[in-house]
């Protein structure tokens, strides 16, 4: 199912600093706003912004750190990603046997 929860976290922390232009060790609103014009022009940027704070943002000042990035996107991106893994992998149950004649 892809890399381990070791692997996934170095993975993210290299995201997180991709994202973290300034090397502050947390990502503001502007540099999510660049972010996000790039990679969705057709999304609104602010809104999107509000809402990855609702979600990520656990001490609530307004920015994000790896801790609460890498945290989010292990608990939730990548746990919904096994589960799909687990499900495209298992048997069809309730199909019936295949017979040869």
């Amino acid at each position: 199912m892809g890399a381990d929860k070791g692997e996934r976290k170095k993975i993210l922390g290299k995201m997180f600093r991709l994202m973290d232009a300034n090397g502050s060790g947390e990502i503001n609103e502007r540099e999510f706003l660049q972010l996000a014009r790039v990679l969705s022009p057709e999304a609104d940027p602010a809104l999107a912004w509000g809402d990855m704070l609702a979600k990520v943002d656990k001490d609530e000042n307004k920015k994000i750190n790896e801790k609460e990035f890498c945290k989010y996107y292990l608990d939730h991106v990548y746990e919904g990603l096994d589960r799909l893994e687990v499900l495209k992998s298992k048997p069809r149950a309730l199909a019936p046997p295949v017979t040869t004649s």
